[in-house]
């Protein structure tokens, strides 16, 4: 009897471990908010959703310039959480992103749904300055 319950909780375990964690959601929707920011990059933030059994360590982002044609490696991965500042845009490029979660086993959920956001410009650096002494 003991080897049949050691072989049920290994069983038990191993359907746990390949559980994928659900993707991460904004409100009923399931979708990324965005915007870009005046610190010269853009804002993502998402709610984490939950699955039973399924501890989520991390979030992946995708980014792409064309709307559905994410890239397969994560532009950031092993995000902590959410919210979450990308300053490694181009300037007045727009970007279309979803964001995964990730568990403590490696297993990746879903994409959220899609969000776009142009990556902001600096300001312009001033042509010349000049100074008088009095």
């Amino acid at each position: 009897m003991k080897k049949l319950f050691v072989l049920l909780v290994l069983c038990g375990t191993w359907a746990s471990a390949q559980m994928k964690p659900a993707a991460p959601v904004q409100g009923k929707n399931s979708v990324i908010h965005v915007q870009a920011s005046s610190n010269h990059g853009i804002n993502f933030a998402w709610t984490e959703a939950s699955t039973p059994g399924v501890t989520v360590t991390g979030f992946n982002l995708y980014c792409g310039t064309v709307s559905g044609q994410e890239p397969t490696t994560p532009t950031v991965a092993a995000i902590v959480g959410s919210p979450y500042l990308w300053l490694a845009g181009t300037p007045g490029t727009t970007y279309f992103c979803n964001v995964t979660a990730v568990s403590n086993i490696g297993q990746e959920s879903g994409p959220s749904n899609e969000a776009s956001a142009t990556f902001p410009t600096p300001p312009q650096t001033p042509g010349s300055f000049t100074a008088t002494v009095q």
